[in-house]
């Protein structure tokens, strides 16, 4: 990653911070895991000791979603939309995205976003019986007519709060991508009152979402415009925001408390309309941030023939593991 000089602004509103990155020498690639198509987001189960992981579809490869441990000795398929007994017919077209696990008393949740038939979130109920993963389809939400979900995480209520990337009915939002134009905004569901729009804000390109550990903040990741921002819980304002070098994507909790963020190096519509891996589309950063988004260090700068585009990183115990599109492995980077 080139280095950056940054400035700082303050607005009536909120803050956008730009702030100076340091580099941490001490990772190391290690090996890749292979045989998991498009491993497009990961979650740890950090008291399972489980990955679990979304398998984009594409034009060959039916949506999937699985479970690695963390010591990579077992791989587990715990669902596939080409086979038999499929619950629901939409499922047939389940094509996975953005995944989250939230655990409430002694029961797991995976709740999934999949850009199948229709926009849906698909929920399941996870298991861990002797140790073994496995989940049961229980529900599905479908996601309103203007929203083409990338993210999405669940406070302890069970409250969803979902990324819409860009209206699906915009034939320009491509173009919007490029001149950082809004495109899209974080929407709400609850039990009461259903889909509403959360954030006052829109951005361009809303991607990664995560959840502060007290509930009172949400982390967004705005994609296009190469920005991370924290937002209220309580009425979605913006209270702070800093600049990347990067296109920010998914985002996950490390063990330290810190945010990890990973994204792709180049132009918005060139990397969205991305088919393989080529020598001006392949490289990617990784950075660690801190809740107050006031200390960024840069992890991991990466990027290559064999594993290009990383689209999420979390971290998992001595290694971080990153996953992608448009391959069909993860990349694991050693701590030292």
């Amino acid at each position: 990653m080139k280095k950056m000089y940054y400035c700082l602004f303050c607005s009536l509103y909120f803050t956008i911070t730009t702030v100076s990155q340091t580099t941490n020498k001490k990772v190391s690639f290690s090996h890749y895991i292979e045989g998991i198509v498009n491993p497009e987001d990961l979650i740890f189960v950090t008291d399972q000791n489980w990955v679990i992981i979304s398998s984009m579809a594409s034009a060959t490869h039916s949506g999937k979603i699985y479970a690695l441990h963390k010591e990579e000795s077992r791989k587990v398929l715990l669902f596939d939309s080409a086979q038999a007994g499929i619950p629901v017919d939409h499922l047939k077209s389940f094509s996975p995205h953005g995944i989250y696990v939230n655990k409430y008393e002694e029961d797991y949740m995976l709740y999934v976003i999949s850009h199948g038939k229709k926009e849906t979130i698909e929920i399941f109920n996870l298991y861990f019986n002797d140790g073994n993963p496995q989940i049961n389809w229980k529900d599905s939400l479908d996601l309103p007519a203007t929203v083409w979900a990338n993210g999405l995480v669940v406070d302890r209520d069970k409250k969803i709060y979902v990324s819409s990337m860009y209206d699906p009915s915009d034939p320009d939002f491509l173009e919007k991508f490029q001149r950082k134009e809004v495109t899209g905004q974080i929407w709400n569901w609850s039990i009461q009152d259903q889909w509403t729009p959360f954030s006052k804000d829109q951005f361009s390109g809303a991607n990664g979402i995560a959840i502060s550990s007290d509930q009172k903040s949400l982390y967004l990741s705005e994609w296009a415009n190469q920005q991370i921002h924290q937002l209220t819980t309580s009425d979605g304002t913006i209270t702070k925001s800093i600049v990347v070098d990067f296109l920010p994507d998914n985002i996950r909790g490390s063990g330290s408390g810190n945010l990890l963020i990973a994204g792709q190096i180049g132009d918005p519509k060139h990397v969205f309309l991305s088919k393989g891996i080529s020598e001006t589309n392949m490289y990617f950063s990784v950075i660690a941030l801190n809740p107050s988004l006031s200390d960024v260090k840069k992890i991991i700068s990466g990027g290559n023939i064999q594993f290009a585009n990383a689209t999420v990183a979390i971290d998992v115990g001595q290694y971080y593991w990153l996953g992608c599109v448009e391959n069909n492995k993860i990349a694991v980077y050693f701590k030292n």
